[in-house]
């Protein structure tokens, strides 16, 4: 076989990518615009797949490849240790190269992590992201990222972030927008992406499904300015399907070869979508000239250089002796378990943790969590699983467990009652008496006698109902699925009694000739649609009446990451559901029995609008944190693991605390710790520890390097523990809005009991900076600045306040054209970007909009000039000065939102002021202009 430069390891890989570029036909280089890379024989390359989830490990979704399951990756963030991500990071990418050995075909560019910030908790995917705050996201992404990539010249995986960018909610996200300022944008949602990519291991990026100021976040140019250009990025793909839904959702082109060239002119790479679609608009758009060859030189060299990097085309790797048994070692094992106990937080103890195994020899173990290790979508298999109940009962303890869901018998339109056949199948033929038993899953609160994610679990079996096809039967004993067969949707009719239907189509239970319970279409519900759930076995009071036998009740309360809240689906409250909370209110008002309530949840509740819950003794927080999760909550239960988790963002009081979902401007309103200004049910970075830990001695110097904090942390109480201290700061002179608070530095410190420890950081003076839209950059401003050092952003011990020279803020020059998106503040407007040519304007979207340019050289100025359209019918632009009108503007009909005219009115000002553009409903200005 002959040999190529492309596959000599001594050059470079931009000299093998040009000599490989240089071989391929047009033809062969379209088989790489997709994620499967088609092969090339005549040049011994074969195919190649692009992705491989790796959230929490390496996901192989069959039974029969294993690998290491950490925790979720929101679990792993609360431990705040950025050290035990890195060796996770080279767990997944030893396992991800362990699995490629045996076919070589892909699975090392791997999708993950995800670095979506969680401005709102209701989000469905918040157990996939690292919370709310982009430096702890960064930190930690970067650390895993790290990891993942190895420190070799050959690379273990390609690490992808996803989904550049604003994908925080997921009703409706394929044609959604999220409407960001370019300092929202710089400040919040890239600097999560920014710093995995500057300082991390990450080389890839996937797109969201979003608009970003209206247009396909696959078309936003900063992939290719920002990403690219600016922070070295490789390549970007895009997420499953979305290539082609740029006509088919977005609808910003009715032509697939046209979306092709708008996707390459931003800067995206690689299509996920079936190949020869991919490959058929590519040939459209080469014939139609929309693209050129080059074009796609540069999407594909993008790809191949990533290959060159993972030595797909080296006679031989480092790598090529790791196998199967270099999967979920001892040593994974004992990292994942220290993974599981490092994300364990604290909410609420009076003392009662941590148990005394001498005194507590029976535990009544209650909640649908407490028997279960559940997956939601990214995970993988795992070749174990300990429950919180095989946990405590390895210890030794006697469980009194019970799942903690309302029994019920089903009784039929025919007034007979459900049994179960011997096939599985549902019959309505049984009096009461031998009817089958089965527990109510119910996931959400009923509202207005609807609840849209129940199941039906025969209490016999242990197995779900589900609806293979047209007819529910027995299923599995756990769920997992993109689809959920095992869903229903349950209505109540006070005419008809429960409704009963899948979710997905809306099938309706009812009967067939036989008595045998089938499914219908949906329809209107009628008489022979109407069941009734007969409860004959209350949840509350069976598990009260439990507890009085027992030493101590711990509730297992959380979600099912598979149901209510996941990838599609958002939550509609952040309220706990209602039969956990009746469940806990009844157990919280005896007060024979301390109560722990253990959450092992995805995402954040709100806890307190129960009045009855805070009277639990403890709270423990965990997330589904995989194959260890038994064993660390029973050592964390008593006292062998000393919890030291943070929460990595903010849990709200109640839903009023939470704007629209879809508005992404966290400034405007108030979202994240970083803003709120409300109080909080948890502050983000709390948690609590079974040590008690006191700051003092704190000292700050400003620096050639940034500012020196130093502070000693002292273990006063007779319990080694860790204690995560944190660092924030915020500007006290700003001429601007700016957080009310900002993490900056933090340290996960192990202090053994009656010990003090000094913990010093250098916080470098990028860290201070903000986004100056006047020119486009960051900017350290000269000013005070007050540094915290504390254990959370509201449990602040030591504040001192420093001086920093860095540079005054010139006044805004406007003597050249500034994009209109370029404002200090608006009011009533959007942004949208032109999917091409990726040039902005400002559209107001009322009657009473405006744009402010604030503190502008207006010295000598004679004239100012807009390139504005008006929709419809003719406009007027306001210009005002300081509150003051100084000219009018008209803008006559055009002939669409794009059609700019350039319109020029005279002034007479001088001087620095603020320059205000008031307009109504249609028009839209894309530029500003002064002259003298």
């Amino acid at each position: 076989m002959k040999n190529y430069p492309f596959q000599n390891p001594e050059l470079s890989p931009s000299e093998r990518v040009r000599d490989l570029l240089s071989r391929l036909t047009i033809d062969e280089k379209i088989g790489f615009l997709s994620t499967h890379n088609q092969p090339v024989e005549r040049l011994n390359i074969g195919e190649w797949f692009v992705g491989q989830e790796v959230a929490r490990g390496l996901v192989k979704r069959e039974q029969e490849n294993p690998t290491t399951v950490f925790p979720q990756p929101i679990g792993m963030s609360a431990s705040f240790d950025p050290d035990m991500m890195l060796e996770i990071g080279k767990t997944v990418g030893r396992e991800a190269r362990a699995y490629y050995n045996e076919d070589k075909r892909g699975g090392l560019m791997v999708w993950g992590p995800t670095v979506d910030l969680c401005r709102d908790p209701r989000w469905g995917r918040v157990e996939e992201c690292y919370g709310e705050d982009p430096y702890l996201t960064g930190v930690m992404s970067s650390a895993y990222t790290k990891g993942l990539r190895g420190d070799g010249k050959v690379w273990a995986t390609i690490p992808t972030l996803k989904h550049f960018c604003a994908n925080n909610h997921e009703q409706d996200r394929g044609v959604d927008n999220a409407n960001l300022s370019p300092r929202l944008k710089h400040e919040y949602y890239y600097e999560a992406f920014r710093r995995p990519i500057v300082e991390g291991g990450a080389y890839s990026v996937m797109t969201a499904y979003n608009d970003i100021c209206h247009t396909p976040a696959v078309m936003n140019h900063d992939l290719k300015n920002v990403l690219k250009k600016q922070w070295g990025l490789g390549f970007i793909v895009t997420d499953g399907g979305d290539f082609s839904q740029n006509v088919t959702f977005h609808q910003v082109f009715d032509s697939h070869a046209k979306a092709l060239q708008a996707c390459l002119y931003a800067g995206a790479d690689t299509m996920t979508d079936e190949f020869s679609f991919v490959q058929a608009s590519a040939r459209k758009a080469l014939e139609m000239g929309y693209i050129s060859e080059s074009d796609i030189d540069n999407a594909i060299g993008s790809l191949l250089e990533s290959r060159v990097l993972l030595g797909h085309f080296d006679p031989e790797t480092p790598f090529d002796h790791l196998t199967r048994a270099d999967v979920n070692t001892d040593a994974d094992k004992a990292l994942n378990f220290r993974a599981c106990r490092e994300g364990m937080v604290l909410l609420e103890n009076d003392g009662t943790l941590p148990l005394n195994p001498e005194k507590v020899k029976k535990i009544g173990l209650f909640g649908a969590n407490a028997d279960c290790n559940l997956m939601d979508w990214y995970t993988g298999i795992s070749s174990y699983l300990i429950s919180v109940k095989k946990g405590l009962e390895e210890k030794g303890f006697d469980v009194i467990y019970d799942i903690g869901w309302d029994i019920v018998k089903i009784q039929a339109p025919n007034e007979k009652f459900i049994r179960v056949g011997e096939d599985g199948f549902l019959y309505a033929d049984s009096d009461k008496e031998h009817a089958d038993e089965f527990y109510w899953c119910l996931h959400d609160s009923i509202e207005n006698g609807h609840s849209k994610w129940s199941n039906l679990k025969h209490v016999k079996s242990g197995k779900f109902v589900h609806i293979p096809e047209n007819a529910p039967c027995l299923g599995k004993t756990e769920i997992y699925g993109w689809f959920t067969s095992e869903t229903f949707h349950v209505d109540w009719d006070r005419r008809r009694g429960h409704m009963i239907s899948d979710y997905l189509h809306g099938r309706q239970f009812c009967l067939d000739e036989n008595q045998k319970v089938v499914c219908r279409p949906k329809q209107r519900p009628d008489e022979t649609t109407a069941f009734y759930l007969e409860c004959v076995s209350g949840a509350s009071l069976r598990l009260n009446q439990l507890a009085k036998d027992c030493d101590v009740v711990v509730y297992c309360g959380g979600n099912d990451p598979e149901q209510l809240a996941r990838e599609c689906y958002d939550r509609e409250t952040i309220d706990l559901p209602d039969v956990q909370a009746d469940c806990l209110c009844v157990l919280c008002s005896q007060n024979e029995v301390p109560v722990i309530l253990l959450l092992v949840s995805s995402y954040p509740y709100a806890l307190f609008p129960f009045q009855e819950i805070a009277n639990a003794n403890a709270i423990l927080w965990t997330s589904h944190a995989g194959a260890e999760l038994g064993h660390a909550v029973a050592e964390t239960l008593f006292g062998e693991n000393n919890p030291a988790g943070r929460l990595p963002l903010t849990w709200y009081a109640c839903d009023e605390d939470l704007p629209n979902i879809k508005d992404y401007d966290i400034m405007s309103t108030k979202m994240t710790y970083r803003y709120f200004d409300g109080a909080v049910q948890y502050p983000f970075g709390y948690g609590l520890s079974y040590s008690k830990f006191e700051y003092s001695n704190m000292q700050t110097a400003v620096t050639s390097e940034g500012v020196r904090i130093s502070a000693d942390i002292s273990n006063v109480s007779d319990r080694d523990g860790d204690e995560v201290v944190q660092v924030y700061y915020h500007a006290v002179s700003k001429r601007i809005i700016r957080p009310d608070l900002q993490l900056c530095a933090f340290q996960r410190m192990h202090i053994k009991a009656g010990e003090t420890v000094k913990f010093e950081t250098v916080v470098p003076f990028a860290e201070f900076q903000f986004y100056d839209v006047s020119r486009e950059k960051f900017c350290l401003e000269t000013g005070e600045y007050e540094i915290s050092v504390g254990a959370s952003s509201l449990n602040l011990h030591c504040v001192r306040t420093v001086t920093i020279e860095g540079e005054t803020v010139p006044p805004r020059d406007l003597s050249k054209e500034i994009r209109a998106e370029l404002y200090d503040m608006q009011r009533n407007t959007e942004i949208y970007t032109n999917p091409l040519s990726g040039v902005t304007h400002v559209r107001g979207m009322r009657w009473d909009n405006s744009i402010i340019f604030q503190n502008c050289d207006l010295t000598g100025v004679k004239a100012v000039t807009v390139w504005a359209s008006a929709i419809v019918q003719p406009q007027t632009i306001t210009i005002d000065c300081n509150h003051q009108k100084l000219t009018e503007i008209l803008v006559p009909s055009c002939d669409g939102y794009e059609d700019f005219r350039k319109l020029t009115a005279s002034v007479e000002i001088d001087g620095c002021h603020d320059l205000e553009l008031m307009f109504g409903e249609g028009v839209s200005i894309r530029s500003i202009q002064i002259s003298r």
